[in-house]
């Protein structure tokens, strides 16, 4: 902490010692005084011909420069549309104040182009663009490191964009979709040097029927390329090795003309670098639209994914990746158009843990202590094609393919101690999934004032996870007919089928400028079949459950029928869109020799409206009433084995739960001050929910669902500002996420409550382009409270971060983060630090770039995390990779 203080006093002795600031402000208006919005005014250097200046006119007009004193700059302000304004200006030691600059309307459009050329920021109707170079120094290596210094723009390490506060949903190269629009691909591969401008498309609908009729909350980036990176092939390719058989590898090849785009990506590392991960390939929905998603219907479908852990430097003690990857756009001609993608990966991690862990009860047995060694190895591919056919701007048609194989593994070795007694459990668990999609989609406009579309999909999906479990105690004999051996095996198999099948039709009638209708009607088809067994495994001979107690022969089919209207109304600057669906369900669950059936009908409303304050300003707002209803595993009664000391049983009993979200969300951005402030706060009040019960039998338990009669209730709240200044930005966030929900533990009910509270500080800046430094501070407070414990964990966490230029070859670039963890309960704490460091070395007139790296410097052993769930609280500590260094090249194509 006393480092970090120095840094920090350091820091703002740097700024502080700067020459004397004069600040420039005006404002620029057109012939007749109107005020001109994003407007750029640039302040150049007449010695140096640097531009040392540089701002953008906010909705009144204003701008403000911060200027050396004695100095004599070229004073350029353009707006497209507008003859360029030029003025030299000479500071002297007193600010300019309220400096009119008026614009005269341009006759050339030759002149209007070469003004948008120029300009860093502008803005066209509902896309704000950026210009690259205006905001980066050239150590930028990726995409994600030039979003990172947009105003407004902020990039986690999973690749996710946000821009004021909301998430983008697809990211284009030059108007062209990259591995489907997603965010983590594009912003992890994408080379910065490529990067020309970056579009910021609001209400973004890439189907031209559908402009303006929906899409309010759809975010999208279009990357347009330097005219040089154009019509040939470019990329980058990485090698590198060093100490502990340590290697990476790394290629990026792509091509872009007007009809072809291709794009290659290959990587093989086992320093931690995840290319693609397990979590990925689950998220990867192939750019295929949920159909219904918006009538309000939720089938909570069951996940199968193993419970992969999140592999990452802080998480695993080795982990070993290889990503290939092809993506493909073709336009033949002006109707067609063709694209597509395949993703193979592989991956091998290991995990070791100790956690200290609490379960949600009373009595003797409810501590564990755990120690864990667990290895995951998968293989995964993912396919895609799409054919699109526009025969004219009015038609819009589309066919599309996806699909998903994988092979997953998982070998875990526990020690398990409770109440002094120890036990050995082996875990081995495998799958192979796979699923095909299909999906066709028909837009059409036959005039002016009528829209029409038709939209549908076929899924096909399968899971056969399979679990065996060999202990040094018996595995659950309290609750399974287990025979009396030494050896204590049991093993399970499961099948999931699932063909799912959704058909929308809608129609949209424009009344006018301001009012439109949607008449919406269709379909979802859900048939599951689910069957599993458990045996135990003897010497030389295996036995069967054969109680329907224990097997699951199960058949269930869902069917939505929907109808709902939804009417859209602008009034000046205020948008409102109710809607009402009304669903006819039919839902039959066959198990056990024995047919229930169940044919709610429900009427479902939703509201959306916002408020635009003015172009930087808006606060919108959403209401829905979603029903939800469970799958096949969770209705189903045989028993199955969910982990190595938990059973499940589902519930046949099972009604439809309601869920109330609201959702409100605000964002203001504020060209003259330099300040992004936006906020959003989202409550879920939830009706007969899926709640979770536990019936304990020594040190294991049966975990099993109901619906509960209170409601569960979960908030989210989020807050965020940063602000610009002449030599540094300042940054704040906080978010609350807090859950109420209603569990049943040994027929008892109990209320569980958390409370997450993050919060977060930050001050970086940029001293002439050549250094970049920022210091940091996080708090994490987890609070855990039930009828049976309370327990908070909090984490400190400050950091600092480095970059700097050492002439025009070096670049060095470290960060540090420090933690300390604390349990309030058992009054411990803990500290760990992690350092890591990088130098390259280039010359500017060549490709070859070389890089040393330095990855846990201090050699931290592990780190301190907890977690919370319905039964149990978790202190954990993460084994994770010990120092290592490597050395690499890179070469510029």
């Amino acid at each position: 902490m006393k480092k970090l203080y120095f840094l920090f006093v350091f820091f703002l002795a740097a700024i502080t010692s700067k020459a004397q600031t004069i600040y420039f402000e005006g404002k620029v208006v057109d012939s007749v005084s109107t005020p001109i919005e994003f407007a750029n005014v640039i302040a150049q250097d007449t010695t140096t011909k640097a531009i040392t200046g540089f701002a953008v006119t906010d909705t009144e007009g204003r701008f403000k420069l911060a200027l050396k004193s004695n100095s004599v700059y070229l004073l350029k302000v353009s707006f497209v549309g507008y003859v360029t304004f030029e003025k030299e200006f000479n500071t002297q030691t007193e600010d300019f104040k309220n400096v009119i600059i008026e614009l005269e309307v341009a006759n050339d459009l030759l002149n209007e182009v070469q003004v948008v050329h120029e300009m860093p920021v502008t803005m066209s109707g509902d896309t704000l663009i950026y210009k690259s170079e205006a905001f980066t120094n050239g150590s930028e290596r990726k995409l994600e490191d030039v979003l990172a210094k947009l105003p407004g723009m902020e990039v986690d390490e999973n690749g996710e964009v946000k821009v004021q506060g909301k998430k983008v949903n697809k990211v284009l190269v030059d108007g062209k979709q990259f591995f489907d629009g997603d965010t983590k691909m594009a912003t992890k591969n994408l080379p910065a040097n490529a990067v020309d401008r970056v579009q910021v498309l609001k209400n973004y609908n890439e189907i031209g029927p559908m402009d303006g009729l929906g899409g309010e909350d759809n975010l999208a980036l279009n990357i347009q390329l330097k005219e040089g990176k154009k019509n040939l092939l470019f990329g980058d390719v990485t090698l590198g090795a060093g100490p502990q058989s340590r290697y990476l590898g790394h290629a990026n090849l792509f091509y872009y003309s007007p009809k072809t785009n291709v794009n290659l990506i290959a990587d093989a590392n086992n320093i931690g670098e995840q290319a693609f991960t397990m979590q990925d390939y689950f998220r990867f929905s192939g750019g295929l639209s949920s159909i219904a998603a918006n009538a309000g219907t939720d089938m909570n479908i069951s996940n199968e994914d193993l419970g992969f852990p999140m592999a990452n430097r802080e998480t695993a003690q080795d982990l070993s990746t290889k990503l290939t990857a092809a993506n493909f756009n073709f336009n033949p001609n002006k109707k067609w158009y063709h694209s597509g993608f395949f993703i193979g990966s592989a991956a091998q991690n290991t995990f070791g843990s100790l956690s200290q862990r609490r379960y949600l009860r009373e009595g003797a047995g409810s501590e564990e202590l755990l120690a864990t060694e667990l290895t995951t190895q998968q293989r995964s591919g993912l396919l895609k094609y799409a054919a699109t056919y526009t025969p004219k701007k009015e038609t819009f048609l589309r066919y599309s393919l996806f699909g998903k194989l994988s092979s997953q593994n998982n070998l875990n070795n526990r020690l398990s101690i409770v109440s002094g007694a120890q036990n050995s459990i082996r875990q081995t668990q495998e799958q192979k999934p796979y699923s095909l999609e299909q999906q066709l989609e028909w837009y059409h406009t036959p005039s002016e004032k009528n829209v029409f579309s038709l939209e549908s999909n076929y899924t096909y999906k399968r899971f056969d996870p399979s679990i065996e479990l060999e202990s040094d105690q018996p595995l659950f004999d309290s609750f399974l007919p287990i025979t009396s051996t030494q050896e204590h095996r049991l093993k399970q198999s499961r099948n999931i089928e699932s063909q799912q099948s959704t058909t929308a039709f809608n129609y949209y009638r424009i009344l006018n400028k301001t009012n439109h209708v949607n008449l919406s009607s269709g379909y979802h088809l859900q048939r599951q079949n689910y069957s599993s067994s458990i045996e135990q495994v003897l010497d030389e001979t295996t036995i069967m459950f054969d109680s329907s107690a224990f097997n699951n022969e199960n058949q269930y089919n869902f069917l939505d029928m929907f109808a709902g209207l939804t009417y859209k109304t602008k009034m000046g600057p205020v948008i409102i869109s109710p809607s009402m669906y009304l669903h006819s369900y039919q839902v039959k669950d066959k198990q056990q020799e024995s047919l229930k059936k169940r044919n709610p009908s429900l009427l479902l409303p939703a509201v959306y409206a916002k408020w635009t304050i003015r172009s930087t300003q808006s606060l919108s707002f959403r209401y829905a009433m979603e029903a939800k209803f469970a799958d096949v595993r969770q209705r189903a009664l045989g028993i199955t084995i969910a982990d190595y000391n938990a059973l499940w049983r589902g519930n046949r009993l099972l009604t439809n739960g309601l869920t109330h979200s609201y959702n409100l969300y605000y964002n203001y951005f504020d060209l003259f001050s330099g300040m992004n402030l936006f906020g959003n706060m989202s409550y879920q009040y939830k009706i007969k929910d899926f709640s979770n019960s536990t019936a304990f039998e020594a040190f294991n338990r049966l975990n099993g669902v109901f619906n509960s009669i209170e409601p569960n209730e979960h908030l989210n709240a989020m807050f965020r500002v940063d602000k610009r200044f002449n030599l540094f930005k300042i940054k704040a966030g906080a978010e609350l996420i807090a859950f109420r929900n209603n569990n049943n533990i040994n027929g008892v009910a109990t209320n569980n409550r958390s409370v997450t509270q993050q919060y977060n500080a930050g001050i970086n800046t940029t001293f002439f382009k050549k250094l970049d430094f920022e210091l940091g501070y996080k708090q994490n407070i987890n609070q855990y409270t039930s009828s049976a414990i309370k327990n908070s964990f909090i984490t400190y966490n400050p950091y600092a971060r480095l970059d700097c230029d050492f002439g025009k070859r070096i670049h060095f670039q470290t960060s540090y983060n420090f933690n300390a963890f604390e349990n309030k309960e058992t009054k411990s704490a803990s500290e760990f630090s992690i350092w890591n460091a990088f130098i390259r070395y280039r010359k500017s007139s060549t490709p070859w770039e070389f890089k040393l790296a330095a990855y846990n410097l201090l050699n931290t052993q592990g780190v301190r995390r907890d977690s919370f769930n319905e039964n149990l609280i978790s202190s954990y500590e993460y084994y994770i990779q010990q120092r290592y260094f490597t050395f690499s090249i890179r070469y510029e194509i």
